[in-house]
């Protein structure tokens, strides 16, 4: 939960288009239960309609792959970026940008399972 109560996701969706520039990427909507709605609701209904609907809009270009019904965690998962053991990787990486951990999160369900992790 949030310092004010709240309970807040993030729901991000792959999308590919091939014939775009940008053939590739995600979109994430912050999601915020409203009062009296439980976590449970919300993830019967991703499972249910949420990611099922998402799945089924059909373009002549864009199709939306992976869904994930993402939770912030106040613990620090793993971070790859400084587990690199390939030589010579981080110091290039440390040559070229700054890099630091803006949030962290893990999968509540996500639509290949549409359960719960």
């Amino acid at each position: 939960m949030s310092d004010d109560g709240e309970v807040k996701y993030v729901w991000a969706v792959e999308w590919h288009n091939p014939f775009a520039q940008n053939k590739r990427g995600m979109v994430f909507y912050d999601v915020t239960l409203l009062p009296g709605v439980t976590e449970e609701e919300l993830g019967k209904f991703l499972a249910e309609e949420g990611f099922p609907a998402v799945d089924g809009i059909l373009t002549r270009a864009v199709r939306f792959e992976q869904q994930y019904l993402l939770r912030h965690s106040e613990e620090e998962g793993p971070d790859p970026l400084s587990s690199i053991q390939k030589e010579g990787v981080a110091e290039k990486l440390g040559s070229l940008c700054k890099h630091t951990t803006d949030k962290s999160f893990y999968v509540v369900m996500s639509s290949g399972t549409a359960s719960e992790e």
